[in-house]
């Protein structure tokens, strides 16, 4: 049944491309294919400015790609766009739509070229897609250049120097984050009305790679530090002590196991989703330009962070493990994460209470010169990004 299914899919999907090839270009049509949804997403930012910015009426975003399981009227536009934008893999149907890619992260971690965990030849088949799709990669700095090409084999020309329209979301006007502070506050309440504390947000990568079975029942147990020595009470009483709450947003299979009942008994720590999120119809970004800190791990969320010079703190708890099974690019690991570093509850604890009382600023400072280049900072990415690049292929 299932070699009947892969067979039927294969067809699908050579049938669909045979029609969508035959589809027209129209002049001007912009698709954004975006697959980080409102997480920190080049697409929504880019989207958002084209429309709001720019009036653009004829420019769709695709939420959820890639994805094969597509209505046909979505892949017609996609078909049918001049300049495609994209965040993950590239993606066009013909030789005369262009492509840019914004991409999703700054890269931290071991991928295509240099992963562990692929085969060499998936590699080499990327390596050409790549070539022969994207025309444009948005970049920050010469290191981002640097890191993209060793991963996927990319020329010097491809790359433009114009930023990400995600750092765009962290510039938004006092109103507006005096809104979205106001709406995480309310996640606490009546805590936040007596207090009004510092407000962390923990932001972890996709831990679940090797199937971490450990780190699922730590979730289901909610905790989601997945520290094995975690002491929940303590834990509440350092943040009620230190006048702190924590906002946590994790990847969206691990949302799927978090035990939501053991959590909510947390009055310090609520954990939002991608349905939250949405709901609200505003960007992660919007939310971490509000706070006062942010913990994560081996997520490259924490070079955009550095955007802002607020403080950070590293819970590595499986540093080693990780390092062995997906690797970094930038080693040693600790060299380029410019704050508290914990590895377990105890130098948690203890960093918990010293994030705000550490001046780490140099740290954070020598870490942002190398990933971003002053030049491009001085206007938003989304209007360099058009003015430069959009404009002049439409």
């Amino acid at each position: 049944m299932l070699v009947l299914k892969n067979k039927l899919f294969t067809l699908y999907i050579k049938i669909l491309s045979t029609l969508l090839k035959l589809i027209p270009v129209k002049k001007g049509r912009i698709c954004i294919l975006n697959g980080s949804g409102y997480s920190g997403s080049n697409g929504l930012a880019m989207y958002k400015y084209l429309k709001e910015e720019q009036d653009y009426e004829d420019v769709w975003l695709i939420e959820n790609f890639p994805s094969s399981h597509l209505p046909f009227k979505v892949w017609f536009k996609i078909a049918s766009a001049e300049v495609i934008l994209g965040t993950h893999d590239p993606y066009k149907v013909s030789k005369k739509q262009a492509y840019i890619q914004l991409w999703h992260g700054v890269p931290l971690k071991r991928m295509g070229f240099l992963a562990k965990n692929i085969e060499k030849s998936s590699i080499e088949v990327s390596h050409k897609h790549w070539g022969k799709t994207v025309i444009y990669i948005t970049s920050s700095s010469d290191t981002y250049d640097t890191l993209m090409s060793a991963c996927e084999g990319i020329t010097n020309d491809k790359f433009i120097h114009l930023g990400f329209p995600r750092n765009d979301f962290f510039n938004i006007d006092e109103a507006k984050k005096t809104r979205r502070r106001q709406e995480l506050e309310r996640l606490f309440e009546p805590i936040i009305i007596e207090n009004k504390p510092r407000i962390l947000f923990y932001l972890p990568t996709f831990r679940m790679e090797d199937n971490n079975e450990l780190l699922s029942e730590m979730l289901k147990a909610g905790n989601i530090f997945g520290l094995s020595d975690f002491d929940q009470d303590d834990f509440e009483a350092v943040l009620e002590r230190e006048n702190i709450i924590i906002v946590a947003k994790l990847h969206p299979v691990e949302e799927k196991k978090v035990n939501t009942e053991a959590l909510n008994k947390l009055k310090h720590m609520k954990i939002i989703d991608g349905d939250w999120l949405r709901g609200n119809e505003h960007d992660l970004y919007e939310y971490l330009a509000v706070t006062d800190a942010l913990i994560t791990d081996y997520s490259s969320v924490y070079f955009d962070y550095l955007l802002m010079n607020k403080p950070l703190l590293f819970l590595v708890n499986d540093l080693q493990n990780y390092n062995t099974n997906r690797g970094f690019l930038l080693n040693p690991y600790r060299t380029f994460a410019p704050g508290l570093v914990a590895e377990d509850w105890h130098t948690f604890e203890r960093a918990l209470i010293q994030v705000f009382r550490v001046n780490l600023q140099d740290e954070r400072n020598r870490v942002k010169e190398i990933i971003y280049q002053d030049e491009y900072l001085e206007s938003s990415a989304s209007e360099q990004i058009w003015e430069q690049l959009i404009q002049k292929l439409i």
